[in-house]
């Protein structure tokens, strides 16, 4: 099996390991949500005070700030 010596390592891996897997995946759960909610408040601003004519040309000059915020695609590369 073990050697006696490895025991504590064995112990700590596997302890440490699912404590590593679980705080990564809060981690970018809760990167996720805060990003949704900056998305959501900015466009609530930006849609506060307009008309329902002008909503489609906010949302579509938005959805092009944000497609260009994240970067070139592998496409555009």
């Amino acid at each position: 099996m073990f050697p006696s010596e490895l025991l504590p390592i064995a112990a700590f891996m596997l302890l440490a390991t699912p404590i590593a897997l679980t705080s990564r995946a809060w981690f970018l759960h809760r990167t996720a949500v805060a990003r949704e909610r900056a998305r959501t408040e900015r466009m609530q601003q930006a849609l506060a005070s307009t008309t329902p004519a002008e909503r489609a040309a906010i949302l579509r000059a938005l959805h092009g700030l944000e497609a260009g915020a994240s970067g070139p695609t592998d496409d555009e590369r």
